[in-house]
């Protein structure tokens, strides 16, 4: 059985025969396509002249070129055989590129050869420049093969643009066995919003994966999609020599700080000290997608409690940048720090009977803003009065009050706990008590406070009614006194001279209680000792009694 079929036969050799005269060779031909009969024959020479290998050899047409073999006990038959002399190492070259202007050292790219060949193929450049600086470069470039004595040329056309923003940056990077690297990180000024790819036209290869193998310098074409640009990274590979992998955490849980979450990339430390890589450093995070590297990044809490995230992270070891991939940021849905109290005392109303009811707050301490909406069922109102609050700002319906307040000013104000902070009329139309007439409106408006924080932290606004323990309306303002404030070891005493017996409780930020204690005041005074785990902070001391309740911040700083 004989099968017509396309014969390659391709001379290899490792010696340049350049300059080699009476020196003896050794020439292997190997078939291309064909590996189970790769090598056929091996032929000695020695050349008596200079020049490439292909030129020692042709076919005699007086014998006629066939090649059989057996495979499967099956004669077959190559009836046409070609001696294939093209090059083993192609050269691809560089694109045509812009770059901002002709003082810095911009990579506009280099030929790409085939890391088999890189011993034998060299490659240089000469440019020509035109305009006055420069505005356009044509690069000529230059590859010799100097196993085959081939010569290549190729001109790239290089364009100068003043606003050309796409630009990146040479990179040496650590890699053990491979290393994902991102585009936008070998961006100089990667611009938010922006898609960097190492694809012309896919958005999706944000990334790509080197591993330690030659070339060890390799030039990346990074693409800016969003505005049709690009630009070449040169990054070098360089190998620590340690299989030990670097220590990650690979997720951490963060609680909310006065109305944000605080990430530092230190947390992701797993514990480097002497490790055989190299000296471990800076730790970064990135919010993807397009987010840059930093040290630390800030999240609001109400918009990111009780949710997590992925990050990319990323350190240096001995100061060459490492990105080790994507880790995750719980935040805690902490519980929701002490509400604003809106107050008014319980007071019984009569039928047809103008009442003026009066607003105060025992939390009313470092507020930037309030707002809400109280119902009214069974009456309707008649007036309002601005007091303390004189800025606040009232919508006046038949049956509800709408009421916003801002801080006028820059400097915090606050209030003591039987300050009117507004009054408002009615006129009920059957008997009861005000917490039968009086409701809040959520429907209406919010009820919710700011508070004048760092990060303006939203609070719940609570509408309660105090009991009062006599008929009378008119109750003395009382005040209690802690010291030492703050305190350095959580012990702390009230002073005061209205109350005899009293319920002592202490809440955390956090608005956990603490501490209880009930006491008699001594001579005007009560001892409180916090348990000895204390943490430093803010706490809230509570002292009630039939008739008062007083509430002051304490701070623990030990």
């Amino acid at each position: 059985m004989r099968i017509s079929q396309k014969y390659l036969l391709r001379p290899v050799t490792s010696s340049n025969l350049v300059d080699s005269i009476s020196s003896i060779h050794i020439v292997t031909f190997l078939i291309q396509n064909c590996p189970a009969f790769s090598e056929i024959v091996r032929i000695k020479l020695t050349p008596l002249r200079s020049g490439k290998l292909a030129s020692f050899f042709a076919f005699n047409e007086d014998f006629k070129k066939e090649f059989v073999h057996k495979a499967d006990n099956c004669l077959k038959t190559y009836q046409k055989v070609v001696l294939n002399t093209t090059g083993p190492c192609p050269v691809t070259w560089p694109a045509d590129t812009t770059i901002p202007d002709c003082v810095a050292d911009y990579n506009a790219g280099s030929p790409v050869i085939d890391p088999a060949c890189i011993l034998f193929v060299s490659v240089a450049y000469h440019d020509q420049v035109f305009g006055n600086p420069c505005n356009k470069i044509l690069r000529t470039w230059t590859a010799i093969n100097w196993q085959t004595m081939e010569i290549f040329t190729h001109i790239q056309v290089i364009t100068i643009d003043g606003n050309y923003s796409t630009v990146c940056v040479a990179t040496t990077v650590v890699i053990t066995d491979s290393l994902v690297v991102y585009a936008n990180d070998l961006i100089k000024n990667n611009v938010i919003g922006h898609v960097y790819s190492f694809s012309a036209n896919d958005p999706n290869q944000t990334t790509m994966t080197l591993k330690y193998e030659l070339p060890y310098v390799v030039d990346l074409t990074v693409y800016d999609l969003t505005a049709n640009r690009f630009c070449i990274s040169r990054v070098t590979k360089v190998n620590a020599g340690c299989n030990e992998p670097v220590k990650v955490i690979g997720e951490i849980s963060l609680e909310g700080t006065n109305g944000f979450f605080l990430a530092n990339g230190m947390l992701f430390d797993g514990g480097n000290e002497d490790h055989c890589v190299g000296t471990i450093s800076d730790f970064q995070i990135r919010l993807l997608p397009s987010g840059n590297f930093a040290s630390q990044l800030i999240f609001n809490y109400d918009q990111y409690k009780g949710t997590n995230i992925m990050v990319a992270l990323r350190y240096k070891i001995d100061g060459n940048w490492v990105n080790h991939g994507m880790v995750k940021i719980v935040f805690v849905n902490d519980s929701a720090l002490p509400p604003f109290e809106l107050t008014c005392f319980d007071d019984p109303v009569t039928k047809n009977e103008l009442f003026e009811i009066a607003f105060f707050s025992p939390t009313f301490d470092n507020i930037l803003a309030l707002q809400g909406a109280i119902r009214v069922k069974d009456a309707i109102v008649v007036s309002t009065k601005k007091k303390k609050l004189s800025d606040i700002v009232f919508n006046e319906e038949l049956r509800s009050l709408k009421y916003l307040w801002l801080l006028p000013t820059v400097t915090s104000q606050s209030f003591g706990e039987r300050d009117t902070l507004f009054t408002m009329t009615i006129l009920p139309t059957v008997n009861g008590n005000l917490s039968d007439i009086l409701s809040t409106a959520e429907d209406l408006l919010n009820s919710e406070a700011i508070l004048n924080d760092f990060g303006q932290t939203k609070i719940d606004l609570v509408f309660k009614f105090l009991r009062r323990s006599s008929a009378t309306n008119d109750l003395v303002q009382k005040d209690i006194t802690l010291y030492p404030n703050p305190s350095s070891n959580g012990d702390f005493i009230i002073q005061t001279n209205d109350y005899d017996k009293a319920n002592i409780r202490v809440f955390n930020e956090e608005g956990q209680m603490v501490y209880t204690s009930q006491q008699s005041a001594v001579d005007g005074f009560m001892q409180v000792s916090m348990p000895e785990d204390s943490k430093n902070g803010v706490y809230f001391v509570r002292v009630d009694s039939e008739q008062y309740s007083s509430i002051k911040k304490l701070i623990i700083l030990k």
